[in-house]
């Protein structure tokens, strides 16, 4: 095999983390003092996410053109194309990529990093009209810890807010993306189901697809299903986004 080719092997085994932990080190060290071969890893790893799911079958089908374009100019000889060791080496690397995102498209993402890649606060601006004089400044230290993503804290205002203010369905909306955004998949479920299974139009369809986000953060997929399927129905918030994972889910 060409250095070329070993190089993508070893890159492979890497970021598939099936190498031996002697070999690993090796490698780790090479990779800390080899700019050229830091940068093949970065490549591979940019390349195995923008290829992964149905993108490496789109890979796989201009690969199988590129291959009967050839057999077809060497006169059906594939032999006659692939004589220099350059082309061997090219060819022999790109088998090895196809294996290797084949491998990643096969895995998928998981439902965890679907929820993370998904997750975007909902603007405030939208959602904290009717709040009374008394509880501005309550508010405002809730909007400040929300806004600088510190969700735990935005949570616990968030739901102090909705404590004083049980009408505004706003608050247990906030509270519960809070929730989702702190990675308390759990705890949000139980403060966004409510809001989704209601009757409040205001917040039903967003408490909808923030409880499917964080039912994919709890890895219920089926769940996650049922509230997407729901969002993309409405043909209304965040619908598109909703048959995008739906599919992503399949």
């Amino acid at each position: 095999m060409s250095s070329t080719a070993e190089e993508y092997n070893r890159i492979e085994r890497y970021l598939q983390g099936a190498m031996l932990p002697g070999e690993l080190d090796e490698f780790n060290e090479k990779l800390a003092n080899d700019p050229q071969l830091a940068a093949s890893v970065s490549l591979h790893r940019e390349l195995a996410e923008t290829l992964a799911g149905e993108g490496v079958h789109q890979f796989r089908r201009v690969l199988q053109r590129v291959d009967a374009e050839w057999k077809f100019k060497s006169g059906g000889s594939f032999l006659r194309i692939v004589k220099s060791p350059r082309i061997l080496a090219i060819a022999a690397s790109m088998l090895l990529l196809i294996g290797f995102f084949a491998w990643l498209g096969l895995q998928g993402p998981s439902p965890e990093a679907l929820a993370m890649d998904s997750f975007e606060q909902l603007p405030l601006e939208t959602q904290m009209s009717s709040y009374e004089d008394e509880i501005i400044p309550l508010r405002n230290q809730a909007s400040q810890a929300y806004i600088g993503k510190d969700y735990a804290e935005a949570a616990r205002l968030f739901l102090e807010l909705a404590r004083l203010e049980p009408a505004n369905t706003n608050h247990k909306l906030l509270a519960g993306i809070s929730q989702l955004g702190a990675q308390q998949a759990e705890t949000a479920i139980g403060t966004l189901r409510p809001l989704a299974d209601g009757s409040d139009e205001q917040v039903n369809m967003e408490a909808s697809w923030y409880l499917a986000l964080a039912f994919l953060q709890a890895g219920e997929t089926t769940s996650a299903q049922t509230y997407l399927n729901k969002v993309a129905a409405n043909q209304g918030f965040n619908a598109a986004k909703a048959a995008e994972l739906l599919k992503a889910l399949e």
